[in-house]
């Protein structure tokens, strides 16, 4: 029986990885493109792993002035960190189409 190579099974002759790296290499900010999702997320962990740093000292510290500080300004820190989350998760999905619809399309052979 005679194997099919990765090159034969698609209509196109791309394999999925070219297709799916192929919108990256074509943009002179491909790195900027590719690596801003990323970055905002580790810079996300970072933001809220602090913040949880902060409130569990001053909890352990009874700082409650410090508490009383974010206790006031709590709408303003659910508002931020809920717009930060969701552009997250907006881009995640759309990145995560982006890729589905490039994999299709180099599948089936139309654009």
């Amino acid at each position: 029986m005679t194997e099919i190579t990765d090159e034969q099974s698609t209509p196109t002759g791309k394999t999925v990885s070219d297709v799916v790296d192929e919108p990256r290499r074509l943009t002179w900010f491909g790195f900027f493109q590719a690596g801003w999702r990323p970055a905002f997320a580790w810079e996300l962990l970072l933001e809220c792993m602090m913040l949880s740093g902060i409130l569990a000292h001053e909890t352990w510290s009874h700082d409650l002035e410090t508490l009383a500080a974010f206790r006031e300004h709590h709408i303003f820190l659910e508002v931020y960190f809920s717009l930060r989350f969701a552009v997250i998760g907006v881009f995640g999905a759309g990145r995560s189409a982006e890729k589905v619809a490039a994999i299709k399309s180099a599948l089936t052979g139309k654009p």
